[in-house]
């Protein structure tokens, strides 16, 4: 017989990485080498980051006014990334830099 850990000490986060053992979030030390615009307030992001080489992203709302990520994705700027993979869409996000 097989025993199983209990999930009920676990969050979301927790449980999907033991049943798919994939974490959609991860965090990468980055510098920014390309920034191309898409649409009117998104930005495209090439990285390159320290363990998984060129990454291209998405930066949602990088080039509006009010955007969190406004001054923060340019380029050769250097720092922690936090990225979300959707692997639904084969897709990449910035949440944060």
């Amino acid at each position: 017989m097989i025993r199983r850990k209990s999930t009920e000490s676990l969050d979301s986060r927790q449980v999907a990485i033991l049943l798919w053992g994939v974490s959609r979030n991860s965090v990468e030390e980055v510098i920014v080498l390309r920034v191309r615009p898409v649409g009117e307030i998104h930005a495209g992001v090439r990285l390159l980051g320290r363990e998984s080489g060129l990454i291209d992203a998405m930066a949602y709302g990088a080039r509006s006014q009010k955007g969190s990520l406004r001054g923060r994705v340019v380029l050769f700027a250097r720092g922690t990334c936090y990225l979300y993979t959707d692997p639904v869409k084969k897709s990449v996000k910035i949440t944060d830099l």
